[in-house]
């Protein structure tokens, strides 16, 4: 009589077994690696829009009538004197701000090519950026803020 060659069925299974086994302890891990470089992504996109953000203040600092221009999403974001001292009067001075506007926020995301959205920034009188908050496109939020001493902080 011929003897078949291969695997046994209790065999097949006993593999099948050990790699569930393997897939269980690893694919947790591989998880949380993931997560990690989604907000590793986000903090260097938001350390792009604080870069942004203050080149802004800068300039709007230095010279009250600086123009900005950004591509954000396939749409021009403009920032100029000219405009937002007949519609949002004193905005191009940065002075103290506090908030966010789609035209700030296209040209700071623009300027940082972030895929995200920068939700607020905030300055002090000097011009100087003291917070911000960025969600990249995968929906991280990240704070930073200039008196904390890891700067940037993502919010769980």
């Amino acid at each position: 009589m011929k003897k078949l060659k291969g695997f046994t069925l209790v065999e097949i299974i006993v593999v099948m077994l050990i790699l569930a086994i393997l897939m269980g302890m690893f694919i947790p891990n591989m998880l949380g690696y993931i997560k990690r470089t989604d907000e590793t992504a986000a903090i260097m996109e938001c350390r792009s829009t604080v870069i942004a953000s203050q080149t802004i203040l800068n300039q709007t600092y230095a010279y009250k009538t600086a123009d900005f221009e950004g591509v954000y999403k396939n749409n021009t974001y403009n920032i100029t004197a000219s405009s937002y001292n007949t519609q949002k009067a004193g905005i191009i001075n940065l002075s103290g701000y506090s908030g966010m506007t789609d035209d700030l926020n296209g040209v700071i995301c623009g300027l940082a090519e972030a895929d995200g959205e920068v939700l607020t920034i905030t300055a002090d009188s000097d011009c100087r950026l003291q917070e911000l908050t960025y969600v990249s496109a995968g929906g991280v939020k990240v704070e930073y803020n200039v008196a904390w001493d890891e700067g940037y902080v993502v919010v769980k």
